[in-house]
């Protein structure tokens, strides 16, 4: 895998992020509805360890009732969390297949210009009806979607919490916050747009890339990180790290099959810009020594 695809992918993040910023904003607007019908949130006069419990998610356990039945109903977070599980669906589905489709150009320019004879029909395309890649869509979309409402209303609690405890409480400074920055902004409108592209085009990458190796063309892959003062250290340490295409590659002790693999802690995967390149049969066998 290697970066041909990475003005595509900004074009992709984008127009994702325009998607992602519009159902942030409807998702925020329906929450200032709820808080707008509330009833005033059921706390008392901070005392200190009142102040420290929004710190810790410790709070009463009638604010959390209030919050269930008035704020965030079980109807409203099944809904948010169905829309953001469709869109996600449809992105991460088309992100797979533009970056499916221009590996696989990739690989036969490979080829060519490698002048390697290999037996198989530089004419096809890339065969993103996988089940696989499907199943890895599907099961993505879920769980970002999840992730996603579950941040954003984590967030809104807090800062109910946290505007009682500093008071006076109202409606209209909820309203103004929460039509700032975090978390239904532009910023978080972005990080999720750019880390759910990048992801669904590694998985699609990866899945053309297996076709490759599973067809006696690729022997192997080599971790490529971006070098600037924005790449994590145990990237930079994974540079030039090369392995068997079905071995995983270590990453600060985690193992990744690809940078992006889901499989890999937020810290390693969340807007990483690595990428690998493959090892062709009859070109690179002395790099995996």
């Amino acid at each position: 895998m290697g970066e041909p695809w990475s003005k595509q992918t900004g074009k992709i993040a984008e127009k994702a992020f325009k998607a992602f910023k519009s159902i942030l904003h409807e998702q925020r607007d329906l929450i200032i509805k709820r808080l707008k019908a509330a009833s005033k949130p059921p706390l008392e006069t901070p005392s200190d360890d009142d102040r420290k419990r929004s710190l810790e998610d410790d709070y009463p356990a009638e604010f959390i009732t209030w919050l269930q039945e008035e704020v965030f109903p079980d109807a409203d977070l099944d809904a948010m969390k169905a829309d953001w599980e469709s869109l996600l669906g449809e992105w991460l589905l088309g992100a797979a297949m533009a970056a499916g489709s221009m590996a696989y150009e990739e690989a036969i320019n490979k080829i060519d210009s490698l002048s390697l004879v290999f037996d198989f029909d530089k004419h096809g395309k890339f065969d993103f009806v996988d089940d696989e890649l499907l199943d890895w869509i599907n099961w993505r979309a879920e769980t970002s979607a999840i992730d996603i409402v579950g941040t954003s209303a984590k967030d809104v609690r807090k800062l109910i919490y946290d505007t009682v405890m500093d008071g006076p409480y109202s409606v209209d400074k909820i309203q103004e916050a929460l039509q700032g920055e975090y978390p239904f902004g532009n910023s978080r409108a972005r990080m999720i747009a750019r880390t759910e592209v990048l992801s669904s085009q590694s998985a699609g990458t990866f899945a053309n890339d297996i076709q490759f190796f599973e067809d006696g063309m690729v022997i192997g892959k080599e971790w490529h990180a971006t070098h600037d003062d924005r790449t994590r250290d145990d990237h930079k340490e994974a540079d030039g790290q090369v392995r068997r295409f079905d071995e995983p590659f270590n990453v600060g002790g985690e193992t990744l099959m690809y940078p992006r693999d889901e499989k890999g802690s937020a810290g390693q995967v969340i807007q990483c810009r690595c990428f690998y390149t493959l090892l062709w049969k009859g070109q690179d066998e002395g790099k995996l020594g």
